[in-house]
């Protein structure tokens, strides 16, 4: 496919992976969430899910497609978009534990910065979001919410953080390279940086998710992606954290390998239906889930 490039090395070793129709994708987001996504998707009538074969990323075509701010605006009307506490917090306020500057991108309503801010009242704690919708904190809030592009943040803000974060935004941009050397930017040498993703390895490849396809998500990344970074950016990977199956993953996740299993007439099926779906879904719930890869990974980078 010498015509698809790799957004992360500009090269084109690439495999189309599949193809999906826009029409198609506008119908099944208007009956899911009753969003027209038709004015996201002017003038294409096709996206080709690719995968980098040098990195492993996963990426789509044509990046054109990614969502504006107005489909945020529209999602972050339910309850479930922007959830007060993500797996991806508790495990990254260990890492900001001692630091000064604290810089989140795609910040939402402020609910981890207002966490670290708790732990640590001396933390000078800022957040960037482009979606407008979301208000400033309150005034006895000691963090500050910033509506600004995020290249103009940086541009004037450059070397200026310790840690640098960002949960479940890197998936969303339609250059990850440009967003990436821009966090880089923002952050001190020997600073962290803080990735949060869905992990396209883990069971959700198996299912058909609209949230994890454009206009929303525009790349899929995986353990081999945030391993070739360092070959590109001027980073070290500390370590890529999986997150275990989340309670309020559980039937999402016995539902993807029934339907996988169903798909392949495999007899592994049986185990996710009937009463041996009901008996497992116990089990996980009573702490088996923590055995199981679950839906988010978060990477830990240092700035050389």
């Amino acid at each position: 496919m010498d015509h698809i490039i790799s957004p992360l090395t500009g090269r084109p070793r690439v495999r189309v992976l599949r193809e999906y129709a826009c029409d198609q994708l506008c119908d099944e987001w208007l009956a899911a969430f009753g969003i027209d996504i038709r004015s996201q998707l002017e003038g294409v009538d096709r996206i080709l899910q690719c995968r980098c074969l040098e990195s492993s990323l996963v990426f789509y075509e044509p990046n054109c497609v990614t969502g504006t701010s107005g489909l945020y605006a529209q999602l972050c009307c339910f309850d479930w978009y922007y959830p007060q506490q993500k797996w991806e917090h508790d495990v990254a306020l260990r890492f900001c534990r001692g630091r000064r500057n604290l810089l989140e991108i795609g910040c939402g309503s402020g609910n981890f910065l207002r966490r670290a801010v708790r732990e640590d009242s001396g933390l000078r704690a800022v957040g960037l979001e482009i979606n407008e919708a979301i208000g400033s904190p309150q005034s006895e809030e000691s963090f500050e919410l910033i509506h600004k592009k995020f290249e103009t943040f940086a541009a004037a803000h450059e070397g200026e953080f310790d840690v640098v974060c960002a949960f479940q935004v890197l998936e969303h941009v339609a250059d990850p390279l440009d967003f990436l050397d821009l966090c880089c930017r923002a952050a001190k040498p020997g600073g962290l940086l803080l990735l949060g993703t869905p992990d396209a390895d883990s069971f959700i490849k198996d299912s058909h998710n609209l949230l994890d396809l454009p206009p929303h998500h525009m790349s899929g990344w995986n353990k081999r992606a945030y391993e070739f970074l360092p070959r590109i950016l001027p980073l070290r990977l500390r370590e890529v954290l999986p997150e275990p199956l989340a309670p309020y993953h559980v039937d999402y996740y016995l539902q993807t390998c029934l339907n996988r299993f169903a798909e392949n007439s495999d007899p592994r099926k049986f185990f996710f239906q009937g009463y041996p779906r009901q008996m497992l879904r116990r089990l996980l719930l009573a702490g088996l889930r923590r055995l199981v890869r679950g839906q988010s990974m978060l990477a830990v980078y240092e700035k050389i």
